[in-house]
């Protein structure tokens, strides 16, 4: 009688263990943090989705089943905050070897280039940067413009005054405190035209030479073991929307957007 007793007991403790390591296991699910900036129509806390880079990551992630949590901070801080490992990973950033050593880098998301915005008052045309010699120009912290134009800018061919983020700087250059900004092409517009008052906005134009050869774009992982299992992860999700067409569905919304408003 005693053996059924301690026998039932030890079944009714195991089915307990495995109800509540079941339990437990449902309320512990995976949350990836994401450290983004608006750059838009990329990606911003302002339209559907976050944007196409960010349905691309909620979509990659939640098919496996892992939460996401954007963190809206300046671009600086979200490449830092993955580098030390507080945040998991940061989209939108091309490959330099500085970065390499630093962080990981996932397969190419999108190829995109830069370009100088300038005022319609300001005819401008370049050819090389011994033609920029002398100009000021604007740029932002934390961004890489191409091999070519840290070069101009290390051999003091070109004065490059620095601001925080691109709204900054299309507001100096409609103040006309530099000749020229230099800004990825599809997003510049879409900030241009959230920072600027309508008349400041089509006073706005830019040059069609790229200022270097277009680049890939990539997503950082933090060099973590974690970071290595998410790009993984994020990687064969990514190969899976190129199949599937969903994708060039995604990254063509941001055409889209971009003709409407430079139209």
């Amino acid at each position: 009688m005693k053996e059924v007793i301690i026998n039932k007991f030890i079944i009714g403790l195991s089915i307990g263990c495995a109800l509540f390591v079941s339990v437990t296991f449902c309320y512990s699910e995976e949350t990836v943090l994401i450290g983004v900036s608006e750059y838009a129509p990329l990606i911003s806390k302002k339209i559907e989705f976050n944007g196409s880079v960010g349905r691309i990551l909620t979509d990659i992630f939640v098919l496996e089943g892992i939460k996401v949590k954007f963190e809206w901070v300046p671009w600086k801080r979200a490449y830092m905050n993955v580098k030390n490992g507080k945040y998991d990973l940061t989209p939108c950033w091309s490959k330099n070897e500085e970065r390499e050593k630093e962080v990981i880098f996932s397969e190419p998301l999108y190829q995109m280039y830069h370009v100088f915005f300038h005022l319609k008052s300001n005819p401008f045309q370049w050819h090389s940067y011994d033609d920029l010699e002398g100009l000021r120009i604007g740029a932002t912290i934390g961004y890489f413009y191409g091999d070519d134009f840290k070069k101009a800018e290390n051999d003091g061919k070109i004065i490059v005054d620095y601001a925080p983020n691109d709204a900054l700087n299309f507001k100096k250059l409609a103040a006309g405190r530099f000749s020229l900004f230099v800004a990825n092409y599809i997003t510049g517009y879409a900030i241009a035209q959230r920072s600027l008052t309508p008349e400041e906005f089509s006073k706005i134009t830019h040059n069609t030479k790229s200022v270097s050869k277009p680049s890939n774009h990539y997503v950082l992982f933090a060099k973590t073991a974690k970071g290595k299992r998410l790009r993984q992860l994020f990687n064969m999700g990514l190969k899976h929307l190129k199949e599937n067409g969903l994708l060039n569905q995604y990254l063509e919304k941001i055409k889209l957007m971009q003709c409407k408003i430079i139209e």
